[in-house]
């Protein structure tokens, strides 16, 4: 395990791998959402989701220096799809459905 945490760190690929992570996630959520079309929490989880990766894309572009404006742009872009998300939650959007 201390491996695998190395080489993480060496080649900086953390965020590729969250990224991944967090796609196959939401493709799992979009054949959920298909099937319940109705279902608002699918559709939060998917705004969370995109969120968390455009937060992640974020972070990885902020680490190299001459891209530290795209990677505040990607992490603020990141916070508005979340806080939006937590705002469909309290309109209700939710429990619609």
């Amino acid at each position: 395990m201390g491996k695998l945490k190395e080489t993480l760190k060496e080649k900086k690929i953390l965020f590729d791998v969250i990224n991944v992570i967090i796609g196959v996630g939401m493709l799992v959520l979009i054949g959920l959402f298909i099937l319940f079309p109705g279902n608002g929490l699918i559709l939060v989880m998917l705004f969370i989701a995109g969120g968390l990766i455009n937060l992640s894309n974020g972070l990885k572009l902020y680490q190299d220096k001459r891209k530290k404006a795209a990677g505040m742009a990607q992490i603020c872009l990141g916070i508005i799809i979340i806080t939006l998300a937590l705002y469909f939650i309290k309109m209700g959007v939710v429990m619609a459905g």
